[in-house]
Formats: C-alpha cells, structure tokens, sequence
C-alpha cells in the first residue's frame, strides 16, 4: 500500500457501501487504509475518511477512524467536518457528528444546531453529545432554543442536563 493507492481507494467509496452491501474484502481494505494513514499521516486523508462513511457501523470499523483524524490539528480538521456535517448522506453526518465530540470549537456549534433539526433521534443525540463538549454562550442558546422546539421528552431531559452544565462554566 502507498499513500496514492489509499487515498485513490477513498476517494472510490465516498461513501463506502451500506453494511448489508458491504464486503469482507471491501472493508477489510478500507481498514487497511485505515492503519496506513496511522503510520503514514497525510492531510489529503481527512475529508476523504469524514465522506467515507456507509450506511451502519462497517462491521466496528468506523469507530476506528477517529484515530486517524485526532492525528491532525483542530485547524486541519474543522473545515472538513462543517463541510461533512452538511453531507447528503445520512451516515457521513451522524458518524461526524460524533467525531465532532473530539473537536470542541465555536465553528462547529452552528453546524451541529442544523442536525439538532433533523428527524432522527441518533443524530440528534450524537449531536448533543460533541455539543456538551461546546462550553460557550453560544451553545447555551443553541440549546435553549432546541428545548423549545423537540418534541422527544428524552432528549429534551438530555439537553436540558448538557444546559445545566454549560451554564455552571460559562
């Protein structure tokens, strides 16, 4: 494997196919790509592996990619993950919603109110989680007025105890 092969390999599977398309050999490359850029660290992997995503969990893959993108700076991060939280597909936004947990900034606070507004629970509660990471005055009203807006008792209790705690330290 090269650096040109793995990134080649990303940018052919944007996304990468639902679990129930996925094969063993396709996933199993995808996670050799993976430890590569471990080794091998380029800043052309990060959108590629924030657009990568299928469908799922690639059979417990997915949750791995994090440590790929940890190894880079907030600043190489950031405009790639607004960008992937704005994404068409379903997976790309609810798997960056939760890397963005890792990335606690101001910029990402406005793109992750937008998934609070989306009709799926696990997005929504994905991004209450990296919001809760967000302690600034902005995030409070962000919060306040999505408490306003869910209908979900559930996650209305979950923002309202992430408000109570942004609240104490901003």
């Amino acid at each position: 494997m090269d650096t040109e092969l793995a990134l080649r390999f990303l940018r052919d599977h944007q996304p990468m196919p639902s679990d129930e398309n996925l094969s063993d050999e396709l996933i199993s490359t995808y996670d050799e790509v993976r430890k590569y850029f471990l080794k091998v660290p380029d800043k052309r992997c990060i959108e590629l592996f924030l657009n990568s995503f299928g469908y799922i969990d690639g059979f417990g893959v997915y949750q791995l990619v994090d440590d790929v993108i940890l190894q880079f700076s907030k600043e190489d991060v950031i405009a790639d993950l607004i960008k992937a939280l704005k994404s068409e597909h379903y997976s790309v936004r609810y798997w960056c919603a939760m890397i963005s947990a890792n990335y606690p900034c101001l910029e990402l606070v406005s793109a992750l109110k937008t998934l609070l507004y989306e009709e799926d629970a696990e997005i929504k509660t994905a991004s209450l989680t990296s919001l809760s990471m967000c302690e600034f005055p902005e995030t409070g009203e962000v919060l306040k007025e999505y408490i306003q807006h869910e209908s979900d008792e559930e996650l209305i209790k979950d923002a309202k105890g992430i408000l109570f705690e942004i609240e104490k330290i901003v």
